[in-house]
Formats: structure tokens, sequence, C-alpha cells
């Protein structure tokens, strides 16, 4: 047990610094290659999808505590329920998550303020 907390905290620091290390080094690479102006709109983007995040409403850690009690119980009936209702429930927030982002895409050069001539796949973005 003790050695499998020591595998498991390293791994989990690794992939801190792993995701950390990539962000430094993409970051300017983006920069450069989008412009401050469309480096600007991704960064809006990744945002709002963040934000779309709290949509999950904690339902994830919700599951693997009730999955967890109900596989140490033997209960195999309960985990099926468990798992079927978290995927209709977080399959219908990512719906409609995705048809909110539709309707922003019909309407990007509001949002943004841009001119419709300089939107070229900013609506894609969206999506």
């Amino acid at each position: 047990m003790h050695k499998r907390l020591i595998v498991n905290s390293a791994t989990n620091v690794a992939t801190f610094i792993t995701g950390l290390i990539i962000t430094f080094v993409l970051g300017p690479l983006i920069l450069r290659t989008l412009g401050d102006r469309n480096y600007g709109i991704w960064e809006i983007m990744l945002g709002i999808c963040g934000y779309m995040g709290v949509l999950d409403l904690g339902v994830g850690p919700a599951i693997v505590t009730l999955v967890a009690k109900a596989s140490a119980s033997g209960d195999t009936r309960r985990v099926r329920t468990i798992f079927n209702s978290a995927l209709i429930g977080l399959t219908l927030t990512g719906l409609l998550s995705f048809t909110v982002m539709v309707v922003a895409s019909r309407f990007t050069t509001a949002i943004l303020n841009i001119p419709p001539s300089e939107i070229g796949n900013l609506s894609l973005l969206f999506i």
C-alpha cells in the first residue's frame, strides 16, 4: 500500500509538471502562429470550454464514490444503474453545451464584435 501511494503521487506530480512544461513551450508558439487577436479569441474559447466543465455539477466524483460503494457490496445491478444514469445525464449535458455553441457560432460577429470579412473559420471554432 505504501509503495502504491508513492507511485501514484509521483505519477500525479509528473503529470502536473509535464502539463506545465507543455503550456510554457506551446504558449509562445501558438501566440506567434495565431497572432495577438486570434490568440485572444483562442483563449476566450478555452475559457468558455472551461466554464462548460462546470455543467458536470460534481457528477464525476459522485459516480466514483457510488460505484465504489456498490462494487464493494457486490451489487452489480446498482453499478449498472449508476453508470447508465450518469451516462444519460452527462450525454444530455454535452448535447446542451453543443447546442449552445452551435447557436453561438451563428452569431460570431456579434459576440466577438468583428466584421464578417474577418470571421474565416471562427464559427467552426465555436463548435
